[in-house]
């Protein structure tokens, strides 16, 4: 637990345990299955059932590690557990902590409580070096993300409103954790004539010459001939530029040039003089008699 009485998820431990504590633990923690917004999975792919924090437990291990092989940190989920009138588990954010090698069970703690002070947060934390261990997890702010390009564009087909939207965001998270990316293209298309009204797509890149690449390619698949933009914003403090869609009606008319009228007093070109000159008659041949 962090010291702000959050849970902060360190491991899985399916080693050490004997079958008649299997049995004896599967029947004293049914009963106390609450509601999660998240949810940990087995190597089988299925899905943990969530209880009341009430069970502690001592394990072991042989090593903890706090950093990937990029140097990076190993972010963990944060929960915390409502004990309100229907008990359940919501999601706070993920926030660095640790990696265990080859967990073990060793015995439960009678002796001990969910309580920060018992199952304290510092057991890792003095062991490795975890950053953010003392921020209020709840509190913690993440930068913003800011919108660098919307443009929606409609259509209308058989009666009905076609809608694609592109959206490129520049999160500002990418230097606080190797989860966020820096930049995400988000694509939406509704068509409500289709048995699967609404699709999205999503891309994301670290760089932003690729991610100019990926907005633009994007709608030059999906946005062809009959499609209107309906709104666009782009940000003035920005570097991304990628190329703006022109539909049909959009499309400027093609300028007529008029030849110019010649001044007074003006010198006359050569190739002036010879339109001006008068034309001689075109001979006739006529026919033999």
């Amino acid at each position: 637990m962090r010291p702000d009485g959050t849970f902060h998820i360190l491991s899985r431990v399916g080693g050490g345990f004997s079958d008649d504590l299997r049995r004896q633990m599967l029947s004293n923690l049914k009963d106390k299955v609450v509601d999660s917004e998240y949810a940990e999975v087995n190597s089988d792919h299925v899905a943990y059932q969530m209880v009341r924090p009430t069970l502690v437990v001592e394990i072991s291990c042989l090593d903890i590690i706090s950093q990937n092989t990029r140097g990076g940190s190993i972010n963990r989920m944060v929960l915390d557990y409502a004990n309100g009138e229907k008990p359940s588990y919501k999601v706070v954010r993920r926030l660095p902590l640790a990696t265990v090698i080859s967990p073990q069970f060793i015995r439960v703690r009678e002796d001990k409580k969910a309580h920060p002070a018992d199952v304290r947060i510092s057991q890792v934390s003095d062991r490795v070096e975890v950053a953010q261990v003392d921020v209020d997890a709840r509190e913690f702010a993440l930068p913003k993300t800011s919108v660098l390009r919307r443009e929606i564009f409609t259509k209308q087909l058989k009666g009905e409103t076609m809608v694609r939207k592109f959206v490129l965001l520049k999160t500002n998270k990418e230097t606080i954790s190797d989860e966020y990316p820096a930049y995400v293209v988000h694509y939406t298309d509704f068509s409500p004539n289709r048995k699967d009204a609404l699709a999205r797509d999503v891309k994301i890149s670290n760089s932003v010459e690729q991610i100019e690449l990926l907005y633009a390619s994007l709608k030059e698949e999906n946005v062809k001939k009959g499609w209107t933009l309906h709104s666009g914003v782009v940000a003035e403090a920005t570097t991304v530029q990628t190329p703006v869609a022109v539909t049909e009606e959009a499309k400027p008319k093609r300028a007529v040039r008029k030849k110019a009228e010649p001044q007074a007093n003006a010198p006359i070109a050569e190739t002036e003089v010879k339109a001006l000159a008068p034309k001689k008659p075109r001979a006739t041949r006529k026919k033999a008699e």
